[in-house]
């Protein structure tokens, strides 16, 4: 992860009081559903 990136991260973790981890599993979990649509699945 680009430090740039872990800032933003750690910066949105603060302002909305949401755990990172619980972040970073929203963030994987639109991932996949983004891969799975273009996939057709």
């Amino acid at each position: 992860m680009s430090i740039e990136l872990a800032e933003k991260l750690e910066k949105l973790a603060i302002e909305t009081r949401i755990p990172k981890s619980k972040l970073l599993d929203e963030a994987i979990e639109d991932l996949i559903n983004k891969h799975a649509k273009k996939n057709g699945q």
